[in-house]
């Protein structure tokens, strides 16, 4: 990471999509070089390059004016940013993943200041509400997996010609995904996915997520 009065970047060679993060005056820059000109473009920070001139492409820019919403866990080394462009009137959602996260938190720290009327909440989520996400979508996966079940009993013995009328190959490739798969296929996989989800209870359970949260404040 480097400093100047102005600017602040964060390098992370092995990241596959957030390279360089890098913080002007009102910009937030995220760009994915090739690693092979990433100690170019650093040299070329230091020495206090515009962003914008030494990113050509793979580049992601946010203007400081139009984000809405920043938050971060404490146990996670991502940031999540809602911003609003010219493109949508809808705030788009942009995770930026850092190296570590004493990196994360400059960065967070950074854009809290050039924010000014902003406020900063945090939030201590319980252990029960920390577990209710991977729970409903593990009802959900249980809910599909039975009528993908129900489905595959009863195709049983029939002949592909069935599939007819709008989305025909949509119907082909899920008569396939089941005639493959048949009843027990369909229960084992859907019995797997559903352990994995449920596996992301035990590190929410043993350290409850702490959010932060920045967003404008209400006047």
């Amino acid at each position: 990471m480097a400093t100047s009065p102005a600017l602040k970047f964060w390098v992370d060679e092995e990241n596959f999509f957030e390279k360089i993060v890098v913080i002007s005056e009102d910009t937030l820059f995220v760009a994915n070089p090739n690693n092979k000109s990433i100690p170019d473009m650093i040299k070329k920070l230091e020495n206090g390059e515009s962003p914008a001139k030494i990113f050509k492409s793979d580049i992601d820019i946010i203007h400081t004016n139009q984000i809405t919403n920043i938050s971060i866990d404490e146990s996670k080394e991502y940031m999540n940013i809602k911003y609003i462009n010219n493109t949508s009137p809808k705030p788009n959602n942009r995770n930026i993943t850092f190296k570590s996260k004493e990196d994360r938190n400059e960065a967070f720290e950074k854009l809290k200041k050039q924010l000014p009327s902003f406020n900063a909440t945090t939030i201590h989520m319980s252990r029960l509400r920390a577990s209710i996400p991977p729970i409903v979508v593990s009802l959900i996966i249980a809910v599909i997996t039975w009528l993908l079940h129900k489905a595959a009993v009863g195709i049983q013995g029939e002949k592909t010609d069935i599939v007819k009328g709008r989305y025909r190959v949509i119907k082909q490739f899920l008569y396939w995904i089941l005639d493959t798969l048949g009843p027990t296929g369909i229960q084992i996989t859907g019995g797997i996915i559903i352990f994995i989800v449920l596996c992301t209870i035990i590190p929410m359970i043993k350290t409850p997520p702490i959010i932060t949260t920045l967003t404008p404040s209400k006047i």
